[in-house]
């Protein structure tokens, strides 16, 4: 659920950041005929990234700084936590003014909501009513994100009360983002290289 990252790593048009924004819904393989070319781009960029957070050492480490209790759970704390840390860092990454970036890429999603499964399309008024985005730049918008998910399944009951071992492992886990994301970014820069090399990234069904 770490949307601001993926945006951030999105191929810079409004089609592929809202494919992006597709790939935490999208499951399976994609082929030409399911997505555009550009929405199947962004959300087998989402996978790459999603993949590559997944292995990297220090997102490892992150998980563990939170206690047992919130074991099961580590992995999407540490993804809404590194969107808090990308926001504080936002200058070292980017040229963009963050709260400009936000807005467009709200406008990007809304203007593709028609190729999204309805479900999906529902949620994207609330998700800019609500400013998601923007609620993750201080640790009070990460106690409502944190709120609001707890609602959505037993399972996250517990991480409501996330923002207190955030806070106290607010320093480690920066350092950790500080590791992980340049890496990332490089990541996203290489695969995008090595995609419009060989053709991948124009329509082709690739692997993530």
């Amino acid at each position: 659920m770490n949307f601001l990252a993926h945006f951030f790593l999105a191929e810079g048009s409004p089609e592929t950041l809202a494919g992006n924004f597709l790939g935490d819904f999208i499951k399976g393989p994609i082929t030409d005929s399911d997505f555009s070319p550009g929405i199947a781009q962004g959300i087998r960029t989402h996978r790459a990234v999603d993949a590559f957070a997944d292995r990297h050492p220090a997102t490892s480490i992150s998980r563990q700084r939170f206690s047992v209790r919130y074991r099961r759970i580590s992995g999407i704390i540490v993804d809404i936590a590194y969107d808090h840390f990308l926001s504080r860092h936002w200058p070292t990454f980017s040229q963009h003014e963050i709260s400009a970036f936000i807005d467009s890429s709200y406008a990007a999603v809304e203007l593709h909501s028609h190729l999204m499964p309805q479900h999906l399309a529902d949620i994207i008024p609330t998700m800019r009513e609500q400013n998601w985005l923007e609620e993750t730049r201080t640790l009070n918008g990460l106690e409502r994100i944190f709120y609001r998910m707890s609602h959505r399944s037993p399972i996250l009951n517990t991480i409501r009360e996330a923002r207190d071992e955030v806070e106290q492992n607010f320093d480690a886990l920066e350092s950790d983002f500080l590791r992980f994301f340049p890496e990332l970014v490089a990541h996203v820069q290489e695969r995008r290289r090595m995609s419009t090399h060989s053709g991948d990234g124009r329509g082709r069904s690739a692997p993530a």
